[in-house]
C-alpha cells in the first residue's frame, strides 16, 4: 500500500512492492501545486518532468545500482550499459526506469540483460 501524499517516508521502511510501485509509477501533477527538487533546487508547476540528460539518467542509475548490493558488479555493468542504450535510442526516462527495476528484481546476470 502506497503511503497518503505528503506523508514523509523512509523507502527502506517499505516492502518491495510499494517500492517499486512508486518508483516506476507515472507521476501526474496538478497545475496549482508545484514540486522542487531537494538537490538541484529546480520547480516544476505540474505535469511530468522532462526527461534528464544522458549524463544525469546515467548518474541517477548509478546512484540507483550502488544500493543494490545483492546484485554482483557485472550485473549492475550490463544493467546500466543497457540503460545507456535505451536512453539513446530515445527511451522515455520513466520507461527506461521500468525496465531498470525489472531486471534488477529480478537480479539478471550480465548475460541475461
Amino acid at each position: 500500500m502506497a503511503p497518503s501524499e505528503g506523508e514523509n517516508i523512509e523507502l527502506e521502511d517499505l516492502d518491495y512492492e510499494t517500492r517499486l510501485e512508486l518508483w516506476t509509477e507515472p507521476k501526474y501533477g496538478d497545475h496549482r501545486r508545484h514540486r522542487s527538487c531537494t538537490n538541484c533546487g529546480g520547480v516544476s508547476w505540474g505535469g511530468v518532468l522532462g526527461d534528464l540528460t544522458t549524463d544525469q539518467f546515467l548518474a541517477a542509475v548509478d546512484e540507483y545500482l550502488e544500493t543494490k548490493e545483492y546484485l554482483p558488479p557485472t550485473a549492475q555493468d550490463a544493467v546500466r550499459a543497457e540503460a545507456r542504450k535505451r536512453k539513446q535510442r530515445g527511451l522515455a526516462d520513466r520507461d527506461n526506469r521500468s525496465e531498470i527495476a525489472y531486471h534488477v528484481a529480478l537480479g539478471l546476470a550480465a548475460e541475461d540483460v
